[in-house]
C-alpha cells in the first residue's frame, strides 16, 4: 500500500480498443470509462531525468503510484490506459510493480507517464480534437474516400498525415496533399442571386501523396498496384474536384526504420484540380487547409 499521506484522487482512463478513422480520415476515439482512484503523483528523479529520449520537455513526464492495476498501451489496437490529473491527460509510458518494506510504500505499481496534448478533457468527456477545414473544402475528403474504395475486402485504414504520430495499425494508408498550383487566370468574382452575397471562385491544381505502411516488402508493393488498378471505379460524388494524371516517378517502394524494425511504404504521387466558391471575407486558402491536415514536408 502506499502511505495515506501521499494520496490524492485522481482519474483512470479504461479504453476498450484502438483508435479507428471515419470516412473523413480523422481519428477517434474507442469507447471509454473514467473512474476515480487513490494514488500519488510524484516528480520525476534526476537519475530518471537521464534516461527520458533527447529532446523531451522533462516537466511533461511526472510517476505516479498507485494500488491499482494500469493497462500500458503495448499495441495501436491497445490504446492502453490513460491518467487525467489537473484536468490534463497523460499517458501511460511504463508500469512497474514496485516493493520497498522498510516504509509504507510496498507493493504498488510505480508508473511513469508524460502529458498527451492531443487529447482534452473538459472535465466530463475526453477528446481528440482534429484541425477544422473551413465547408468550402469538404471537397478534399474524397481524397480519403478515393483511396478506402479501392479496399473493401479487407479495408484499409486511411488517414491524413497530420495524425503519424498516433500509430495507426499496419497496414495503412497516409495522405498527405504536397503542392498547390494556384491557376490566378481561372479565378474570378461572381454573385451568388439567390443570396446577394458574393464569392471568389479560385483553381487550383493538387499534387496528392498516397503512401501506404507496411511491414512487408511484397505487401506494400501489391498496395501500390492494387490502388492503381482500383482507383478509376471511384465516382467523385463532388464535382469540385477531379482526377487529372499521375505525377512522374509516382511509384516508389522505400524502406525506413521503425521502433527498431525495418518497416516499408510504398508512395503514388497523383494530381487532382480543384474549385472552391468562397465568400470574400473566408479567412481560409487552399494553402491553408491542405496544411491543417497534411504533414509538414
Amino acid at each position: 500500500m502506499i502511505s495515506p499521506d501521499d494520496v490524492q484522487s485522481i482519474k483512470l482512463v479504461q479504453f476498450s480498443g484502438g483508435v479507428t478513422y471515419n470516412s473523413n480520415g480523422y481519428a477517434v476515439l474507442p469507447a471509454y470509462t473514467i473512474i476515480n482512484i487513490l494514488a500519488s503523483v510524484q516528480p520525476l528523479t534526476a537519475s530518471e531525468i537521464r534516461f527520458l529520449p533527447e529532446g523531451t520537455h522533462y516537466a511533461d513526464f511526472i510517476n505516479i503510484l498507485t494500488d491499482y492495476p494500469v493497462d500500458v498501451d503495448n499495441t495501436p489496437s491497445n490504446l492502453g490506459d490513460y491518467f487525467i490529473w489537473k484536468n490534463n491527460v497523460y499517458k501511460i509510458y511504463s508500469a512497474q510493480d514496485y516493493q520497498n518494506f522498510s516504509n509504507y510504500s510496498t507493493n504498488h505499481i510505480n508508473t511513469t507517464v508524460s502529458r498527451d496534448n492531443r487529447l482534452t478533457y473538459n472535465g466530463t468527456v475526453l477528446n481528440l480534437p482534429f484541425p477544422q477545414i473551413d465547408d468550402t473544402f469538404a471537397p478534399l475528403y474524397q481524397l480519403i474516400a478515393l483511396a478506402s474504395s479501392c479496399f473493401s475486402s479487407p479495408s484499409l485504414t486511411v488517414l491524413w498525415g497530420f495524425q503519424q504520430e498516433l500509430r495507426p495499425e499496419f497496414p495503412y494508408c497516409m495522405v498527405n496533399i504536397e503542392h498547390i498550383d494556384n491557376l490566378e487566370n481561372t479565378n474570378y468574382t461572381a454573385i451568388n442571386h439567390s443570396t446577394s452575397t458574393a464569392y471568389q471562385s479560385k483553381s487550383s491544381v493538387l499534387t496528392v501523396n498516397y503512401k501506404f505502411y507496411t511491414y512487408d516488402k511484397i505487401q506494400a508493393q501489391n498496395l501500390l498496384e492494387k490502388f492503381k488498378i482500383n482507383f478509376e471505379s471511384y465516382t467523385f460524388t463532388s464535382n469540385k474536384i477531379a482526377y487529372l494524371g499521375f505525377d512522374e516517378g509516382s511509384n516508389i517502394l522505400n524502406e525506413e526504420l521503425y521502433e527498431n524494425r525495418t518497416i516499408f511504404n510504398g508512395e503514388v504521387k497523383m494530381k487532382f484540380s480543384l474549385i472552391v466558391e468562397q465568400s470574400q471575407t473566408s479567412t481560409m486558402t487552399i494553402n491553408t487547409a491542405a496544411a491543417t491536415l497534411s504533414i509538414s514536408n
